[in-house]
């Protein structure tokens, strides 16, 4: 064969490696980048699973801890009415009193089950009616400012609620704090949450094994499930920063910002 002929050869054959090896690349990481999709996809969607579950377990625990006895209650005082008596109004007035009672427990967790303003009102709104809701039974300040932000999903902002209402129960059940801020804003194209109370702090290795009963592995799923990232801390109160990435709903489906 001819120098030349010899040359070329080389150069073609030179050729083909180079581009069946970046074929090869580019087929591997097509592979690698669609199963790494697949990985979060179940991630996110198993989180919105758990937090499902977590939802549908805290409110049966309500319902058979408080409903339950309380009808119960209620059907004896109307049994011991039925048969007479001297004590058959005041009996009555306590059977009344437990229904009206009954039926704010049940407004409540129709509440938690979903907020239905939310719809009306806004996220932000929302959370300032839930804040109220604590600031009238406890005794910890609780101090919220909620910026002006981008239409969501319904979902999106469910777990974004869910989440300040999880580090509210926490704080006044947990912490022994006087004072719980909130702030929440829109930074570089996602959704900046952070709350700092003035409590006694934990130790993150020692509640591990409590994420459950603390509520912190309920605020991970939903942190998950917005794509988001997490910082806390237990020094110096309890400090929580997130970083979520919820889905916005087109610009020409809803007003675009805030207090809507």
């Amino acid at each position: 064969m001819h120098t030349t002929e010899t040359a070329l050869y080389r150069l073609i054959v030179g050729y083909g490696i180079v581009i069946s090896f970046f074929s090869l690349v580019q087929i591997f990481s097509s592979i690698w980048l669609n199963r790494k999709f697949r990985e979060k996809r179940k991630q996110r969607e198993a989180a919105v699973l758990l937090s499902r579950e977590t939802e549908r377990e805290r409110i049966s625990l309500t319902l058979h801890d408080q409903s339950g006895p309380m009808i119960y209650r209620i059907r004896r005082q109307l049994e011991q009415a039925a048969k007479g008596g001297t004590d058959t109004t005041e009996l009555i007035l306590d059977a009344l009193d437990g229904l009206n009672r009954h039926d704010v427990m049940l407004h409540a967790i129709s509440n938690d089950l979903y907020p239905l303003h939310m719809d009306r009102m806004g996220l932000c709104s929302t959370l300032t009616d839930l804040v109220a809701v604590y600031q009238e039974n406890e005794t910890v300040a609780i101090f919220l400012n909620c910026a002006r932000l981008p239409c969501m999903s319904k979902e999106s902002e469910i777990q974004v609620y869910r989440i300040a209402e999880e580090i509210i129960l926490n704080t006044v059940k947990h912490s022994q704090a006087s004072k719980l801020n909130i702030d929440i804003d829109w930074v570089d194209g996602a959704l900046l949450f952070k709350s700092q109370d003035d409590g006694i702090g934990f130790d993150l290795k020692k509640v591990a094994g409590e994420n459950k009963r603390l509520g912190i592995s309920t605020i991970y799923s939903y942190v998950t499930a917005l794509r988001g990232k997490v910082f806390l801390s237990g020094s110096n109160g309890c400090r929580w920063e997130i970083r979520l990435q919820p889905v916005l709903l087109p610009e020409g489906e809803s007003i675009v910002f805030g207090f809507y």
